[in-house]
This record gives C-alpha cells, sequence and structure tokens, in this order.
C-alpha cells in the first residue's frame, strides 16, 4: 500500500520517504521508495550489484594510475638523454634505469590492454556474436556472481601489474639519480 497520492502528496501524518545510506554512497531508486526513512533491507541481490560496481568502479581507476607510471619512465628517458658522457658507473646506472623503464612501461600497457572476452556476461564481444533473437534469453540468466569473480581477479591481477611497474619506475628514477650525481662529480 503506497503512502503517496499522485495529486496529494505524502500521506497525512506521514514523514517523507528518506534516501536510506548504500555502500556507494549514493541514493537509489530502492532505497528512496521506502517508507518512514527506514531502507530496506539489504539483500544479497543487493550486496552483488554493489560489489560488482565497486569492481568496475577500481578498474576504472587503472588507467589514471598507468598515466603516472608512464609520465615517470619519460622523465627517467629524459634524464638519460640530458646527461653529458657517463663514466662507466653511471653508464651502468643509467642502463639499469632503461632497462628499468622498459619494464615498468611494457607493465603499465599490459594493465590498459582490453581484455576481449567472449565468455562474459554482459561483454559487447558476446552481444556482437549473438544473434538478436538469443539475447533476451541470455540476458535473463543471472550471471552476476561469475562476473564479479572473474572482474575481481582480473582487477587483482592488473592491480599486482601496477605494483610492479610502480616499482620498477622507482628503481629507474632512484639509479637515474645516482648516475647524475656520479656524472656531476666526475666532471
Amino acid at each position: 500500500m503506497s503512502t503517496t497520492s499522485a495529486t496529494t502528496g505524502p500521506a497525512a501524518g506521514q514523514p517523507p520517504a528518506v534516501p536510506g545510506p548504500t555502500p556507494g554512497g549514493s541514493a537509489t531508486a530502492e532505497t528512496v521508495t521506502c517508507t518512514g526513512g527506514t531502507p530496506p533491507a539489504y539483500t544479497a541481490d543487493r550486496g552483488l550489484t554493489d560489489e560488482l560496481q565497486a569492481v568496475t568502479e577500481e578498474m576504472k581507476r587503472l588507467e589514471p594510475k598507468v598515466s603516472i607510471v608512464l609520465t615517470f619512465a619519460t622523465a627517467v628517458i629524459a634524464g638519460v638523454a640530458l646527461l653529458p658522457k657517463m663514466p662507466v658507473t653511471a653508464l651502468v646506472l643509467a642502463s639499469v634505469a632503461m632497462t628499468a623503464t622498459l619494464i615498468s612501461t611494457a607493465l603499465a600497457m599490459v594493465v590498459v590492454t582490453p581484455r576481449l572476452d567472449r565468455s562474459r556476461a554482459s561483454s559487447f564481444t558476446r552481444w556482437a556474436k549473438t544473434p538478436p533473437e538469443e539475447i533476451p534469453a541470455a540476458l535473463a540468466v543471472d550471471q552476476r556472481t561469475q562476473r564479479l569473480h572473474k572482474l575481481s581477479k582480473l582487477c587483482e591481477w592488473k592491480m599486482n601489474l601496477l605494483i610492479w611497474a610502480n616499482v620498477a619506475v622507482f628503481v629507474a628514477i632512484v639509479a637515474v639519480g645516482l648516475a647524475a650525481i656520479i656524472t656531476q662529480f666526475a666532471a
């Protein structure tokens, strides 16, 4: 039974519906339609939807992080290019820096490389290969738990690669810094 009327608004004596909190912090249609300011029970279905959204948001945050790695890699390359003729020790450190830069750049590129997974429940690649008349039946099957699992594993793998890319960039920056110091004192 509804406590609102299309012409009169909230029923007399009833407080207006108050959006309930969600893990993402936003009010949804489900939480806004509750009465008396009490949100509905947090269900496994709602939790699954929220977790899928959270993992998807984490995946979206990978690209800006990769941009930082690539920016530092570019700075390392520029630093090596600007060094004058180097003594052997500085040359070795510059070589270490360049190797670490190549490793970090390769790892960063793997992180941002898209994956075309035709087995995913809601992948555009799957729908591109599925005949239009089969799409509604395929959408009727709830595969969110499998998608959450696969997406979480992919996110974890990419985050680990990003950690190693950051470590490699750090090594490169330290090596270029040391090479510059050695070169400066050798001059």
